[in-house]
């Protein structure tokens, strides 16, 4: 948190080998000449802003200077990213095409979060036994998880599958916003979806049947965070769905369900997706099959976050 912040925008806007020249700058340290602190983030301040210039100044496309801003905030996260981010906006940015303003702005949330997916599923389903999901993949889940590390009651209340997914997402590294409890007031669940979606670089869902059903009363979250996610997030090999059937056959028909969702299920059925075959009963050839479905979502994760740097608009 800057005290003076004035001094980020008299660095940003003008040279460090000329900044002593600028009455505006020479007024304020004039002014705060016996303040430490001042003094302090005033030398921070010219320490980022010759760093930044040495980074950006002088190559030879706007796109080139972006690709070097991201490649530097990443590796800030957590220490100066708001003081760099800070002076690059004021500084560099005016200078590029909307189209890469556009968007630095929205690859930036995720670099700060360091989220590289954000995962969406439900737990509706029967409220007697098992649930449904939990039986067809049972196998699957045990294989990832490992049997003693389910207590029974999860196998009535959670979905296993997503938290056998997200323990593979994390297995190669990458990070992720899972929220499993969507018990609380709707404003701060909605709040909390929407800011772990806009800090995410893919969305995957974890799509059944069950997602579809016409609302009850309760919001239907996974259909919120869908529509959230393809307002923050354009690219469309960044929308990943994975179906929890074994084919189109059996997913539900667009026209078959409530109005509002057709669209949702439309564009789920357009697209190539990966369709889990059941293992409710043990059977290797298809327990493999899921494991190498899942390897492929994992690879298309963590080659969003390589690809960052290559979508930058010219």
């Amino acid at each position: 948190m800057m005290d003076f912040p004035n001094l980020i925008q008299l660095f940003a806007t003008h040279p460090v080998a000329r900044i002593a020249t600028v009455p505006e700058y020479t007024e304020l340290c004039r002014k705060h000449v016996e303040n430490v602190q001042f003094r302090r983030q005033r030398d921070t301040v010219e320490v980022a802003k010759k760093a930044i210039e040495e980074l950006l100044d002088g190559k030879p496309t706007c796109a080139a200077q972006v690709r070097e801003a991201l490649i530097k905030l990443q590796g800030l996260r957590g220490t100066d990213f708001d003081l760099y981010y800070d002076l690059i906006v004021a500084g560099y940015k005016p200078r590029w095409s909307p189209q890469q303003q556009t968007y630095f702005e929205r690859i930036v949330p995720s670099i700060r979060t360091g989220q590289d997916f954000f995962l969406s599923f439900t737990t509706r389903g029967p409220t007697v036994g098992f649930k449904r999901i939990n039986q067809r993949y049972w196998y699957f889940i045990r294989n990832v998880i490992g049997e003693p590390n389910i207590p029974t009651a999860d196998r009535r209340t959670k979905n296993l599958l997503a938290e056998a997914l997200y323990a593979k997402l994390l297995d190669a590294s990458l990070r992720g916003f899972y929220y499993v409890v969507h018990e609380n007031d709707n404003a701060i669940v909605e709040d909390k979806l929407t800011n772990g979606l806009r800090g995410s670089r893919v969305f995957v869902q974890l799509v059944e049947n069950v997602m579809f059903e016409p609302p009850t009363g309760r919001p239907n979250y996974c259909d919120y965070e869908y529509r959230r996610a393809i307002e923050f997030i354009s690219e469309e090999d960044r929308i990943l769905f994975v179906v929890t059937e074994e084919s189109p056959d059996d997913l539900v028909a667009a026209e078959g369900v409530y109005e509002p969702y057709r669209d949702w299920v439309q564009r789920i059925r357009a697209k190539a997706l990966p369709y889990l075959p059941s293992t409710q009963e043990y059977n290797g050839q298809r327990l493999k099959q899921i494991q190498q479905k899942v390897a492929d979502i994992v690879w298309l994760v963590k080659s969003a976050r390589k690809s960052v740097l290559d979508r930058i608009p010219a």
